[in-house]
C-alpha cells in the first residue's frame, strides 16, 4: 500500500489502500483516510470502526480508526426518543441478551403462554399435569378425568413466566401439542385418560382442550390442540 506520514498529532494517513492493513498493537488509535472506497476492504468489527457519514468536503472517502475495545462503559442513547430503530425488517439482529426489557412486544414466534412449576420428575412434551398432592412440588402427572388440571408440558412456549425459577414449563393457554391416545377429529373435546395422556370425550365431561386437527391413528401421538384450562 502507498502511504505517507504527516504531522497529524501522531495519527497515520493512508491513501489508496486495496484492503485494510494488518494492524498491530502499536497501531491502536491511529486513523486512516480512504480516498477510493471501491478499493477499500474494511475488516471485522474487532478490526476497524467506521465513522459513516463523515465524508470529506469533496466526498473522497470516509474516516475510520482501529477499534480498541468491543465493550461500552456508558449508556448508549439515541439523540431523540422513539425516532430510531435497532435493525430493520430486512436486517435483523440475532440473539439479544439482557436482564430487563421495558417495552412492547408485538409478536412471538411460538404459541402458548407458559409458567414454570416444580415436579418430582421430568415429563414428556405434551403430558397433561395437575396440582400435586406431594409436599414440595407444584405439579404431578394428571389422573383420569382430573378436575385439577394445570396445563400441558410445553414444547415451545411463546412466553414463559417465572422463567428463572426451577421447574418445567407448563402451557396454560393457547396452541399446544397434547399426548392423545385413540382417533381424534378436529373440534373434539379432550379430557385426561390417566398417566398424563388425553382422550376424546363427550362435551358434558370436564374438558381441558379442543382438538385443532384430525388424526385417525389409534396409538398415542401428539395432537395440536387449543388449551383452555
Amino acid at each position: 500500500m502507498e502511504h505517507q506520514e504527516i504531522d497529524l498529532q501522531g495519527k497515520f494517513w493512508i491513501e489508496r489502500v486495496a484492503s485494510a492493513p494488518a494492524w498491530e498493537a502499536a497501531f491502536e488509535g491511529r486513523m486512516f483516510y480512504a480516498e477510493n472506497l471501491d478499493r477499500l476492504l474494511l475488516g471485522t468489527s474487532t478490526g476497524w470502526l467506521v465513522q459513516a457519514g463523515h465524508a470529506s468536503l469533496y466526498d473522497l472517502g470516509l474516516y475510520a480508526r482501529k477499534a480498541s475495545t468491543n465493550s461500552w462503559s456508558t449508556n448508549q442513547l439515541p439523540n431523540n426518543t422513539t425516532t430510531h430503530d435497532l435493525g430493520s425488517t430486512s436486517k435483523r439482529w440475532d440473539y439479544v441478551y439482557a436482564v430487563t426489557f421495558d417495552g412492547t412486544a408485538t409478536t412471538a414466534t411460538y404459541a402458548d403462554l407458559a409458567e414454570k412449576y416444580t415436579a418430582p420428575n421430568e415429563y414428556e412434551i405434551g403430558s397433561i399435569v395437575e396440582v400435586s398432592e406431594l409436599t414440595g412440588y407444584d405439579i404431578t402427572i394428571a389422573e383420569t378425568n382430573s378436575e385439577h388440571i394445570v396445563g400441558v408440558i410445553s414444547a415451545n412456549p411463546g412466553f414463559t413466566m417465572n422463567n428463572s425459577s426451577l421447574g418445567l414449563a407448563v402451557g396454560l393457554v393457547g396452541r399446544v401439542p397434547i399426548r392423545i391416545i385413540g382417533p381424534v377429529k378436529k373440534r373434539d373435546f379432550i379430557v385426561c385418560n390417566g398417566a398424563g395422556v388425553g382422550i376424546v370425550a363427550p362435551k358434558h365431561l370436564f374438558s381441558m382442550a379442543i382438538a385443532l386437527e384430525t388424526n385417525d391413528s389409534p396409538d398415542e401421538k401428539l395432537v395440536e390442540c387449543l388449551l383452555k384450562v
